[in-house]
């Protein structure tokens, strides 16, 4: 995963529902590379979007149960957030 990406996950673990605006302020990237990784994260299935538009917040998606890899087809172990 791009380090990008791993700095925006990293944060919305500890920080979740956080706009596009405040990711970028936070990590120091411009807003257009905010909105590219996000929409990466989201349409990959690790993040989830609420609102749209500007008023969208962004969270980690967290997997049911036994809910499988949609690229790999392998399990997916249950979400586990970081200590």
């Amino acid at each position: 995963m791009d380090t990008t990406r791993q700095a925006i996950v990293r944060l919305l673990e500890v920080q979740p529902g956080r706009s596009r605006g405040e990711v970028a302020a936070y990590l120091g990237i411009d807003a257009l590379t905010a909105s590219r990784e996000l929409r990466k994260l989201v349409r990959g299935g690790t993040l989830t979007m609420s609102g749209s538009r500007r008023g969208a917040k962004y969270s980690l998606a967290r997997p049911q149960e036994g809910a499988g890899d949609a690229q790999t087809g392998q399990d997916v172990p249950p979400y586990q957030p970081a200590a």
